[in-house]
């Protein structure tokens, strides 16, 4: 079973450790699946393929605050404590 990319060196700035200790994980995941029988190594197969079916977690967004000073308008008739008091009221 020949793996992609196997035994290459990839080389990024500023990478080429975490590049080398991933190389040297796939490189002892890679001789232990060459160890099992046949019938073995499609099953690994077929629980990667599993794994890379997944559904991506989302990252998290970061806030933003394209709202700020929407409010505005409303600074004359309200205090920014009596605004923290009514917000609730406006998200029902």
């Amino acid at each position: 079973m020949d793996f992609p990319f196997a035994g290459e060196k990839i080389v990024c700035p500023g990478s080429e450790t975490r590049l080398s200790a991933m190389s040297t994980a796939i490189g002892s995941v890679e001789e232990k699946i060459r160890m099992l029988p046949p019938e073995l190594q499609q099953e690994v197969i077929r629980y990667i393929d599993q794994l890379m079916e997944r559904p991506k977690k989302e990252t998290a967004r970061k806030f933003g605050f394209a709202w700020a000073g929407s409010l505005s308008h409303l600074k004359d008739r309200y205090t920014s404590v009596q605004l923290q008091h009514k917000a609730p009221e406006w998200w029902n």
